[in-house]
């Protein structure tokens, strides 16, 4: 009988649609019982008699872990692709369930050690926006005065743009023109159907 804890809708998808559970291949299995009690969801059960895994409560897994597999010694247990998680990952309602958990359970998840930083967050204003298409903008980005010196952005790097406001988490954008004077930097953002 699947746990309610462990069975309750993933990220607002519920789990009895996620086809993401491990299966065992018997002829493989040599009943070490490695994934019966490492499992700390009780997905497996061990048959005693015929000295072998079997799973019992698949909705119990935990959508993307593969522990067992990858500590089987026989590599007796399979999985879906992971492309199946990538894809629900892709869903706009899953970012926003993510986003909404962490920004509920701040007080809970909060790391409060410390975490090495850039060395310094530059202020930068829109310099130029344009509308690329329908779904696409290209947004110019310029250091304040005072920052200019300090902006040396290279294709591959990355910034993390923060809303002003707070309402929402940061958001990551790769940098996508080459090096220019004065550290100004261009990023394409979609608009994704439904996106904040």
């Amino acid at each position: 009988m699947p746990d309610p804890k462990f069975s309750k809708p993933w990220h607002g998808i519920p789990r009895e649609t996620i086809h993401w559970n491990p299966t065992i291949n018997t002829d493989a299995c040599i009943g070490c019982g490695t994934c019966v009690t490492g499992c700390s969801r009780l997905v497996y059960r061990y048959d005693y008699d015929q000295r072998k895994a079997v799973v019992v409560d698949p909705l119990n897994c935990m959508v993307g872990c593969t522990t067992c597999a990858n500590t089987c010694p026989t590599q007796a247990i399979n999985f879906p692709s992971l492309s199946t998680v990538f894809v629900l990952e892709s869903q706009v309602a899953v970012h926003h369930s993510i986003e909404d958990d962490l920004i509920a359970r701040k007080e809970q998840l909060s790391y409060q050690g410390n975490i090495p930083h850039p060395d310094r967050i530059l202020d930068m204003r829109v310099a130029k926006l344009e509308k690329v298409n329908n779904r696409t903008i290209l947004i110019t980005l310029s250091p304040t005065k005072e920052d200019e010196c300090f902006c040396q952005f290279m294709p591959g790097q990355y910034v993390e743009i923060i809303p002003p406001n707070g309402q929402w988490l940061p958001r990551a954008y790769s940098i996508g023109n080459a090096p220019q004077t004065g550290g100004s930097i261009e990023l394409q953002i979609r608009n994704v159907a439904g996106g904040r």
